[in-house]
Protein backbone atom coordinates (compact mmCIF):
# COMPACT_ATOMS: atom_id res chain seq x y z
CA UNK A 1 0.00 0.00 0.00
CA UNK A 2 2.56 2.29 0.92
CA UNK A 3 4.79 1.48 -2.50
CA UNK A 4 1.79 2.22 -4.92
CA UNK A 5 1.17 5.60 -2.86
CA UNK A 6 4.87 6.30 -3.16
CA UNK A 7 4.84 5.73 -6.91
CA UNK A 8 1.60 7.34 -7.61
CA UNK A 9 2.84 10.45 -5.70
CA UNK A 10 6.34 10.02 -7.73
CA UNK A 11 4.12 9.99 -10.88
CA UNK A 12 2.61 13.19 -10.09
CA UNK A 13 5.42 15.02 -9.42
CA UNK A 14 6.64 13.59 -12.91
CA UNK A 15 3.64 14.85 -14.62
CA UNK A 16 3.66 18.58 -13.11
CA UNK A 17 7.43 18.46 -14.04
CA UNK A 18 6.82 18.06 -17.99
CA UNK A 19 5.03 21.10 -18.42
CA UNK A 20 4.32 22.38 -21.64
CA UNK A 21 7.82 24.19 -21.95
CA UNK A 22 9.81 21.43 -20.72
CA UNK A 23 7.84 19.63 -23.11
CA UNK A 24 8.41 21.58 -26.35
CA UNK A 25 12.45 22.01 -25.26
CA UNK A 26 12.51 17.96 -26.56
CA UNK A 27 12.25 16.73 -22.15
CA UNK A 28 9.98 13.72 -22.04
CA UNK A 29 9.34 10.83 -20.02
CA UNK A 30 12.56 8.48 -20.54
CA UNK A 31 11.42 5.25 -19.05
CA UNK A 32 11.41 3.66 -15.12
CA UNK A 33 14.02 2.97 -13.07
CA UNK A 34 14.22 1.22 -9.33
CA UNK A 35 15.01 2.68 -6.38
CA UNK A 36 14.75 0.57 -2.74
CA UNK A 37 13.38 2.67 -0.13
CA UNK A 38 13.93 2.11 3.64
CA UNK A 39 10.65 2.50 6.06
CA UNK A 40 10.22 2.28 9.37
CA UNK A 41 8.61 -1.55 8.71
CA UNK A 42 10.32 -2.61 5.69
CA UNK A 43 12.26 -2.31 2.60
CA UNK A 44 10.44 -2.60 -1.07
CA UNK A 45 11.56 -1.48 -4.32
CA UNK A 46 9.75 1.73 -6.46
CA UNK A 47 9.37 1.77 -9.86
CA UNK A 48 10.58 6.09 -10.83
CA UNK A 49 10.08 7.36 -13.78
CA UNK A 50 12.67 9.34 -15.13
CA UNK A 51 13.25 12.04 -18.56
CA UNK A 52 15.44 12.72 -20.54
CA UNK A 53 17.29 15.69 -19.69
CA UNK A 54 17.70 14.56 -15.75
CA UNK A 55 16.58 17.93 -14.12
CA UNK A 56 13.76 16.04 -12.14
CA UNK A 57 13.80 16.74 -8.47
CA UNK A 58 11.31 14.79 -6.96
CA UNK A 59 10.19 16.24 -3.13
CA UNK A 60 8.82 13.10 -1.57
CA UNK A 61 11.77 10.67 -1.94
CA UNK A 62 14.75 12.42 -3.28
CA UNK A 63 17.40 11.32 -5.51
CA UNK A 64 19.79 8.92 -3.44
CA UNK A 65 17.39 9.01 -1.06
CA UNK A 66 17.15 5.42 0.84
CA UNK A 67 15.49 5.90 4.42
CA UNK A 68 11.73 6.90 3.67
CA UNK A 69 10.90 9.51 6.57
CA UNK A 70 8.17 11.80 6.75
Amino acid sequence: MLKNFVENVLEAEMEGHLDESQRSNGNKRNGRGKKRVKSGLRTFEIDSRQERQCNFEPKLVKKRQTPFSR
